[in-house]
């Protein structure tokens, strides 16, 4: 299921548009989907404690985390203010 993070993880990882591609997000992977959800939705509309911070790691400038309880409910609203990046655009 989209959105759902890892058992364990600090929280649900994602990457900056700005600073990465679909192409690097998919990891070379078929098969996946990528989708885009801006900032201001996770911060103003959907809120109730979830905040996004851009937390580079080793190889991956691009990298930010979702943080806070991602509930089921959060995790539908979450992927209905979200759209498909199909190709590079």
């Amino acid at each position: 299921m989209a959105f759902n993070p890892k058992t364990g993880a600090k929280g649900l990882s994602v990457n900056l548009e700005r600073l990465s591609s679909a192409k690097e997000t998919s990891l070379g992977f078929r098969g996946f989907r990528i989708l885009r959800v801006k900032v201001d939705s996770i911060r103003n509309e959907i809120n109730d404690g979830l905040d996004v911070k851009h937390e580079p790691v080793q190889d991956n400038e691009a990298h930010c985390l979702i943080i806070g309880n991602i509930t089921k409910g959060k995790a539908g609203d979450l992927l209905r203010a979200s759209s498909e990046v199909l190709e590079e655009e």
